[in-house]
C-alpha cells in the first residue's frame, strides 16, 4: 500500500507540473476609424474594436504632454466590442503628428496598439477604410469627401413608415405586408427613453438625464416630420440585423435623398460607425463636419 501511495502521489505531481494544453484566446484590439488630420479646435473621433465588456484606456500625446481632454476617459466595450472616443483638440495644440496609444485589458490579458493623429492648420479629414485582419492600424489620408447626396441604388426594399420610435429608429410596413422595426445605419441620436444607453450617455457626456432626453426629443421630431407616413426605400448593408432583431438600413426618399445623410447634415444626429456596415462612412463624416462647422441642429446646444 505504501508503494502504491507513492506511485499515485508521483502521478499527481507529474500532472500538476505538466504544462496545460489549453491556452486562453489572445485579446485583440484594432482600429476601426479615426478622424485624421484635424485642425486645432476640431473634434477628433476614434473607434476601436476589441472583445465585448473589455476595459480600454486611451492616451493622446501632444508636444505639451498627454491630452487632458474630457472625452479621453476609460471606457468599456459594448456588446459588439466597439469603443468610441470623441474629444476636442485644443486650439493651442502644436501642429504635427502625435501618437495615440490604446490599451484594452480583461482577465489578465492585454492588447494595445498605436496610431497617430495629424494636427495642422486647415487640415482636411479623410477617414480610412475599415481595416481587415492583419491590416495596419495607421490611417492613410486622401482627398476631402464632400457632403453630397450619393446615387440611389437601383434595388431597394419598398415600404411606408408607420411609426417613428425616436430619432434613429422607425417602423416600416414593407410591400409584402410585414412590419419591420428599422434602425438607421451609421448615425445615432440622443436617447428619449430610459435605458442603459441613456445612463451611459449621462456618465460619459457630463449632461443630465433631462438634457439628453430633451435633445433626443428634438432629434425625434426632426425624423418624425420628415419620415412619418412617407413612402421610403430601404438599402441594406453587410450586416442586416442588430442584436435586438431590428433591420439595419439606409433610408431613401422617392426623390433620391438619403435620409441618414440628411439628418447628419442638419445636425440632429452624430456618427455611429459599427463595422461591417460602413458603406457611406466617409460621406457621413463629411455631413457631420458640415453641420458642426455651421452650428446646425443640436450642435448649437
Amino acid at each position: 500500500m505504501r508503494r502504491l501511495g507513492i506511485g499515485v502521489l508521483a502521478v499527481i505531481l507529474i500532472c500538476a507540473g505538466a504544462p496545460s494544453s489549453v491556452r486562453a484566446e489572445p485579446l485583440q484590439a484594432r482600429l476601426v476609424s479615426l478622424t485624421s488630420p484635424v485642425s486645432p479646435g476640431d473634434d477628433a473621433t476614434i473607434t476601436v474594436q476589441t472583445a465585448p465588456g473589455v476595459l480600454c484606456l486611451i492616451t493622446v500625446h501632444y508636444k505639451s504632454g498627454p491630452s487632458k481632454a474630457g472625452g479621453l476617459v476609460p471606457k468599456t466595450a459594448d456588446n459588439r466590442g466597439i469603443v468610441t472616443w470623441t474629444w476636442r483638440v485644443g486650439t493651442g495644440t502644436t501642429p504635427g503628428r502625435w501618437p495615440i496609444i490604446v490599451t484594452c485589458s480583461a482577465g489578465g490579458l492585454q492588447a494595445n496598439f498605436e496610431t497617430s493623429l495629424d494636427v495642422g492648420a486647415g487640415a482636411v479629414y479623410a477617414p480610412s477604410p475599415y481595416p481587415g485582419p492583419g491590416a495596419s492600424s495607421r490611417v492613410q489620408t486622401g482627398p476631402q469627401t464632400a457632403c453630397a447626396n450619393p446615387p440611389q441604388p437601383a434595388s431597394l426594399l419598398q415600404g411606408s413608415v408607420v411609426r417613428v420610435v425616436d430619432g434613429d429608429t422607425i417602423r416600416v410596413r414593407l410591400a409584402n405586408g410585414r412590419t419591420e422595426r428599422v434602425r438607421l445605419i451609421g448615425m445615432d441620436t440622443p436617447e428619449v427613453y430610459e435605458s442603459e444607453k441613456l445612463e451611459r450617455d449621462v456618465r460619459e457626456s457630463g449632461r443630465s438625464r433631462a438634457e439628453i432626453q430633451a435633445l433626443g426629443r428634438l432629434a425625434s421630431d426632426f425624423t418624425r416630420k420628415r419620415l412619418d407616413g412617407r413612402s421610403v426605400g430601404l438599402e441594406l448593408d453587410i450586416q442586416t440585423r442588430d442584436r435586438y432583431g431590428r433591420l439595419l438600413a439606409y433610408v431613401w426618399f422617392a426623390n433620391g435623398t438619403l435620409f441618414n445623410a440628411l439628418i447628419l447634415r442638419e445636425g440632429y444626429a452624430q456618427i455611429l460607425t459599427i463595422p461591417p456596415d460602413v458603406k457611406y462612412v466617409e460621406l457621413f463624416v463629411a455631413c457631420q463636419r458640415e453641420a458642426r462647422e455651421n452650428n446646425r441642429g443640436l450642435w448649437t446646444r
